[in-house]
């Protein structure tokens, strides 16, 4: 499946899902838009350490988290909405939550294995969906989701921040 072929994008998770090139399918995009698309930066992203591009930003290790945290929600999210949940699911402070985290106490190799463990999952799980749970869709606080918008907002979720360390924390190596 490809994301031209979703009905309908959600709103504010559409500039998730455009990130994924149009020619590439759901599974596909979810292997290569996920932990190794980060891992090849190891170095840079230690050299970087906890520093920050501006005041109250969160840190490379708060992204991360970040990322591992939004692929629990979402992840359980389509599990729900493909077992024909009817329950309205409620949003997540990403805030908050980077809040309570504390990542900058964890490792930065810590932090990739446990990325990569929950992605491992998320194929798994998104392998086992068939056609009648790839139609699936459900309701948020925030809004209506299909079932593979989710996996292509997981795969997307991952470019986006990947493009902001590259344009706002990568320069912070300049700086030194």
């Amino acid at each position: 499946m490809l994301y031209t072929d979703l009905k309908e994008l959600p709103k504010y998770f559409d500039r998730y899902i455009k990130l994924v090139p149009e020619d590439m399918h759901l599974m596909d995009a979810l292997h290569k838009y996920g932990p190794e698309y980060y891992r090849a930066d190891l170095n840079i992203l230690n050299e970087i350490g906890d520093r920050v591009y501006a005041a109250d930003k969160w840190s490379i290790k708060d992204i991360l988290q970040h990322l591992i945290d939004a692929e629990r929600v979402f992840t359980y999210r389509a599990m729900c909405f493909s077992r024909a949940e009817k329950i309205q699911l409620p949003s997540f402070d990403e805030d908050g939550y980077a809040k309570e985290a504390r990542a900058t106490h964890r490792h930065l190799e810590d932090l990739f294995d446990e990325m990569h463990l929950l992605r491992q999952s998320t194929i798994a799980l998104f392998a086992s969906f068939d056609t009648h749970h790839l139609q699936s869709s459900g309701q948020t606080v925030s809004a209506s989701i299909s079932v593979p918008a989710i996996g292509f907002t997981l795969a997307g979720h991952f470019i986006h921040h990947k493009n902001v360390l590259v344009e706002r924390y990568y320069p912070i190596i300049n700086k030194i």
